[in-house]
């Protein structure tokens, strides 16, 4: 497993990377997914999931895609005592891949 400072670093870089394929698009007047910077930050994606051990279920695919680097401001309700966890951040995502994927 990576240390938090480590992971926020592997994480900030697909953002950056994400960040100049939207300026790319905008300069380019693309309307279309096309992301020039995809093998790199396919690469180091899949390299955090095995790192961290979640190529099974993905979370940090997820937080990535699917809530916009934690924009969409998810909240991950844990069935056993009802607690929300919080899924914004990157040491959010850090402490959900710790707490479920230990090794």
């Amino acid at each position: 497993m990576l240390t938090f400072e480590e992971f926020e670093t592997y994480i900030k870089t697909i953002k950056n990377y994400s960040e100049s394929d939207s300026k790319l698009d905008d300069i380019l007047k693309s309307e279309s997914f096309i992301t020039y910077s995809y093998d790199a930050i396919s690469a180091i994606t899949k390299l955090l999931e095995h790192i961290m051990n979640d190529s099974e279920t993905q979370w940090i695919n997820y937080w990535l895609w699917e809530l916009d680097f934690g924009k969409e401001n998810y909240r991950m309700k844990i069935e056993e005592n009802g607690v929300e966890i919080p899924l914004t951040t990157i040491r959010d995502l850090y402490n959900i891949l710790i707490k479920f994927h230990k090794s």
